[in-house]
């Protein structure tokens, strides 16, 4: 029939399109994955393009400004990128590249460990029940991995109430089920990476290449349970008079505010020591603008006091008092009256005066008058 409109699906297309932040379906939460060169066939790593190419290749892959909907940054001098999108369309583009079109081959896959987040959760019931059982207890709430705290006591592990939770996804729940109770999630910071070989950070003994030291006097000798160190303590990292396990040094609360913000921002440890690096740089500068400043500031306020006194010298005036200097019985009293000041003998506004036939307040030709 004319004027109807056409059959869905026929017609000219549409001459606008719906943008992507109002498209609810495409939006995910946040996805991090990693990109790196394919190795060759001898096993050997090979280098990514330069940025500016790199750029090119990737906004050619994925047929969209690479600037607009992904967050990407660079790692191990440029021999691999994180890459950040909360686009379900880009993320699907991103995991099938495996060749760029100028035959460089690549591999994006999801990074392992910034897609998860770790809580903690404190429950006596479940002390003796083995975490394959609790973890497909728990596996429907998005739970991946359960490890359980343990403790040492006489050479022997022993299981505590307190159990680490990996989720799926940068969101951590508050509260999760152990079967019909509710327990209370909580952000779990894990203790810096600290090797037991040479007492350094950011690294394991399993990767160590340095020699193996004692942890409490720094030197090399053998150590165990039944024969500890009896020397005097003497860090290896600060020379200083303590062990280098000890958690009340500077270097130790250092690596442990870079955990803390690594877990709270869901950064990688390069990305984290970055910032801190920054932060750090920043307040150090200040510190030293401010030690250098500080004493021509002192200078220059003593010469001005002295100035203003030796003006008021000459004019014959004496500095003007503040109000903080002046008596408490002096004007500066806002809640005293003037008519009390001035005259100390009536009473006060608001008080009981007595009235005009008391003998108090009669004159003497009164006095005459009423006696008369």
């Amino acid at each position: 029939m004319e004027g109807d409109p056409p059959p869905p699906g026929e017609g000219p297309p549409l001459s606008h399109s719906i943008p992507a932040f109002m498209n609810s379906g495409d939006l995910i939460d946040q996805q991090t994955l990693l990109l790196r060169a394919a190795k060759d066939s001898e096993g050997n790593s090979v280098n990514l393009p330069n940025p500016l190419l790199l750029h090119l290749l990737l906004k050619e892959a994925i047929g969209s400004d690479p600037n607009k909907c992904i967050h990407a940054t660079k790692e191990a001098r440029g021999t691999q990128y994180i890459l950040r999108t909360t686009s379900k369309r880009i993320l699907q583009k991103l995991l099938s590249i495996k060749q760029f079109s100028n035959g460089q081959q690549v591999e994006v896959i999801l990074h392992p460990h910034l897609n998860k987040t770790q809580g903690i959760i404190y429950d006596l019931d479940t002390i003796n029940i083995p975490t394959e059982e609790i973890l497909s207890a728990v596996r429907p709430q998005n739970v991946v991995e359960i490890r359980r705290i343990t403790k040492v006591t006489k050479g022997m592990p022993i299981n505590t109430p307190l159990l680490v939770l990996s989720f799926a996804g940068s969101h951590l729940p508050e509260t999760i089920f152990l079967g019909l109770v509710r327990v209370r999630v909580r952000k779990y910071y894990p203790s810096p990476m600290q090797c037991f070989r040479c007492g350094r950070f950011a690294h394991g003994s399993k990767t160590c290449v340095y020699k193996e030291i004692c942890l409490n006097c720094g030197t090399e000798h053998e150590t165990s349970n039944e024969n500890p160190c009896t020397k005097p303590s003497d860090c290896t990292n600060c020379n200083d008079s303590h062990s280098a396990r000890d958690k009340s040094w500077p270097v130790y609360q250092k690596e442990y505010q870079v955990v803390k913000i690594k877990t709270d921002n869901g950064l990688s440890f390069p990305e984290t020591r970055a910032l801190v690096n920054q932060e750090s740089r920043k307040q150090s500068y200040a510190a030293t603008l401010k030690d250098r400043l500080s004493p021509g500031n002192d200078e220059k306020d003593r010469t001005i006091q002295i100035l203003r006194e030796e003006i008021a010298q000459l004019r014959g005036l004496t500095p003007k008092k503040t109000k903080q200097q002046l008596p408490n019985n002096t004007c500066n009293n806002k809640n005293a009256s003037n008519t009390t000041k001035a005259y100390p003998h009536r009473p006060r506004p608001g008080k009981y005066r007595p009235s005009p036939t008391s003998p108090r307040r009669l004159s003497v030709w009164d006095h005459r008058y009423l006696s008369g």
